[in-house]
């Protein structure tokens, strides 16, 4: 009875066991499974998704963020200078013959040992420098704030031109889906001319007409598709992902009372990458020539080392411990002119950059006010195209109540579709335009879109 209990409770453990194990490997099994979905595929799409996905993905970037990384080293390495510089050696050495003579009474005398041992540690540190490497640092962290801007330079780079890439994939998305529409209405109107002509009241010509403009249609729709493909593809390489036909979601709508002002120019001397690292560029020529002065100033510095070895008389063979401990001053006498031709050359530069600085601003003033009447000009050209949809889709209404009384013929409302579906067309145009241009205005003020 005991036996069979045994038996039967085993078995209950196995299979609770292998069902502990099925469970768990579902379970990891869909955890990979969603990773790699949410890492890899997207079944929706937004401008933040692609923004996210470009800066953490795009190998230009990751790159070019190791520029910190070793600027960030180069501060440490500087600062280093500080620190004391400690060093060990030991040696051995065998020497024959060895200078050595007899003296009456004293007896044999040997001035070396055979066997010469030596242990040592060496220690350096710098007391003061007059300012050397205090400006060597602060030449380096200046480097480094270069180093970051010029990462955020890349990355808003790219993030504007995964941005064009999207809405221009956003647009495809959209015109596919109003020329399908157009493409399903020119159908209706084939049929139903066919029919009118089995009664005579149609001729061929608005047949071959009809069958002209349907087949124009598809392939406007094979165009479509192709140049959905591409710039598909072109997403997904910038993004480092996977994309199978997402579908993409982007805010259309216009931002009113928008205005330009002497704060927007401003906010951009705060913002601009270009602003600020042409001021670090000044910044860090300013503090090389400083440091180009520095080179020659004195050095002062505390030097010691100690250990054991032997060769003291008398017992030249026992080691002993010693030590010599002191303090160094440096300074340089005859430089061959080298300080003043440095001097020279970094004030040259620091004038170079002073008059690209007041071109850059220039250019800024323009750019920022461009981009201000791009944008502008594009918010008119929707409010436009609107007021010219809504007036399409009012002239189609009418002619599609007349060509039922018959007062229109089908080419006449052919041609108002055909209308209607370009003015749609141009309105979506002209959205992408705005909304293009609205990011290269902000990129233009310096606000960064990722």
């Amino acid at each position: 009875m005991i036996l069979n209990m045994d038996i039967r409770w085993n078995k209950i453990c196995i299979l609770a066991f292998r069902a502990l194990l099925l469970t768990i490997a579902l379970f990891l099994a869909q955890v990979s499974k969603s990773q790699q979905i949410k890492g890899s595929v997207y079944d929706t799409l937004k401008l933040e998704d692609v923004i996210e996905g470009v800066v953490q993905n795009n190998p230009v970037i990751k790159e070019s963020g190791e520029l910190i990384t070793m600027s960030e080293l180069s501060v440490k390495l500087a600062q280093s200078a500080w620190l004391p510089m400690i060093n060990g050696s030991a040696s051995y050495s065998r020497m024959a013959p060895i200078p050595s003579f007899d003296i009456p009474q004293f007896g044999h005398i040997q001035l070396y040992p055979n066997n010469n041992v030596n242990l040592e540690v060496d220690a350096r540190q710098l007391i003061y420098d007059f300012g050397k490497t205090g400006k060597n640092v602060q030449f380096q962290e200046i480097n480094q704030e270069m180093a970051k801007l010029t990462v955020e330079q890349v990355k808003e780079k790219y993030a504007l031109a995964s941005a064009g890439i999207f809405y221009s994939l956003y647009y495809i998305q959209n015109a596919k889906d109003i020329v399908r529409d157009h493409q399903n209405t020119l159908k209706k109107h084939l049929e139903l001319v066919e029919n009118k002509q089995m009664t005579g009241s149609a001729t061929q010509y608005e047949i071959l007409s009809t069958r002209v403009n349907l087949s124009a249609a598809k392939t406007q729709l094979s165009e479509l598709q192709t140049a959905y493909d591409v710039q598909l593809l072109n997403l997904a390489t910038i993004m480092g992902t996977k994309l199978e036909n997402p579908i993409l979601y982007a805010d259309t709508s216009l931002i009113n009372n928008l205005k330009l002002e002497d704060s927007s120019f401003t906010f951009a001397s705060a913002h601009r990458e270009d602003l600020l690292l042409l001021d670090r560029r000044q910044t860090s020529a300013y503090l090389n020539y400083k440091l180009i002065k520095a080179q020659t100033n004195p050095v002062l510095g505390f030097f010691g080392n100690g250990g054991y070895k032997n060769g003291y008389l008398p017992h030249i063979e026992n080691p002993l411990a010693n030590y010599m401990a002191g303090v160094s001053l440096q300074f340089p006498i005859f430089n061959a002119n080298r300080k003043k031709i440095n001097l020279e050359m970094a004030s040259s530069s620091i004038s170079q950059l002073k008059y690209e600085s007041e071109n850059t601003q220039r250019t800024a003033h323009d750019d920022i006010t461009t981009s201000y009447l791009q944008l502008k000009l594009s918010g008119e050209k929707v409010n436009q195209s609107k007021i010219q949809v809504q007036q399409a889709q009012e002239a189609y209404n009418h002619a599609e109540i007349n060509f039922k009384e018959g007062f229109l013929t089908n080419l006449d409302l052919l041609y108002a579709s055909d209308i209607l579906a370009e003015s749609q067309l141009q309105l979506l145009r002209n959205k992408m335009d705005y909304i293009t241009n609205l990011l290269k205005y902000k990129d233009s003020l310096g606000e960064n879109i990722y």
